[in-house]
């Protein structure tokens, strides 16, 4: 999970082109009265510019969008990984444990009452492991949807950003080129484009969705120590127990 909140910054390119279109206009020349040729400079490139920034800006929306998809799909594919791992472990786990089960009981001289008492451990282990794996897969479980829910807000969340931005620096440009006979249509252009692009990158930047991810993290890790410890002291009885009886052959 680490790097599903990555920041995206790739939209983010969109805003440079934007700036960089409008820095072509002389600052110094909007600080003045523009001249009527000026003024038609302006109004004849701010057409071509506000495509050319839309066509930009669209290309990010949709880079971002197969971004989203393929960050999904990563998740999925680390948790198949996992479960794989994890229904390996516990199979091998079981053969191993069902291996020395069957040497205690096929040992020599064993009475009935300590076969029984094996069959007695053995069972109570086997509770005991299936008791924590329904704990731990749980615990897993409920990460894995909260974590699920956060990524696909956080994304909602972007695009939407993404669009609010695209649709201000449309209505800029728009604006821009309506009033382009203006002397400060560029400067204000150039204002509320930076604007667009602060309130864009502050969403970037929000770091509630991470927070929430190391949350999620925490809770699961308290779910699966406890289960952990509670397997632990289960173990610790069956084991003394069998012990117990074992030891009576040893004495007799």
């Amino acid at each position: 999970m680490k790097t599903i909140f990555k920041p995206i910054q790739r939209i983010g390119l969109g805003v440079v082109g934007v700036v960089a279109c409008v820095g072509l206009f002389s600052t110094s020349s909007v600080a003045i009265a523009i001249t009527p040729a000026a003024t038609s400079a302006v109004c004849t490139r701010l057409p071509t510019l506000a495509a050319t920034n839309a066509a930009k800006i669209n290309q990010r929306l949709d880079a971002m969008q197969l971004d989203f998809q393929k960050r999904l799909s990563n998740l999925a594919s680390r948790i198949d990984v996992v479960d794989q791992k994890v229904a390996t472990s516990r199979m091998s786990l079981t053969d191993k444990f069902d291996s020395k089960v069957s040497e205690l009981k096929n040992e020599t001289g064993v009475t009935p009452v300590q076969l029984a008492a094996i069959e007695i451990y053995e069972k109570n282990m086997k509770d005991a492991e299936t008791a924590r794996a329904t704990a731990v897969d749980t615990a897993r479980g409920n990460y894995r949807t909260d974590v699920l829910q956060k990524v696909t807000g956080h994304q909602a969340k972007l695009l939407q950003a993404a669009l609010v931005f695209q649709r201000a620096i449309d209505a800029a440009f728009t604006k821009a080129q309506a009033n382009c006979e203006e002397s400060t249509a560029t400067t204000i252009l150039r204002t509320e484009v930076k604007a667009a692009r602060n309130t864009f990158q502050g969403t970037q930047k929000a770091d509630e969705d991470k927070l929430s991810i190391k949350q999620f993290a925490e809770t699961r890790g308290v779910a699966i120590k406890t289960a952990n410890t509670e397997f632990a002291k289960k173990t610790a009885t069956a084991t003394t127990t069998l012990k117990t009886e074992l030891s009576k052959k040893i004495q007799s």
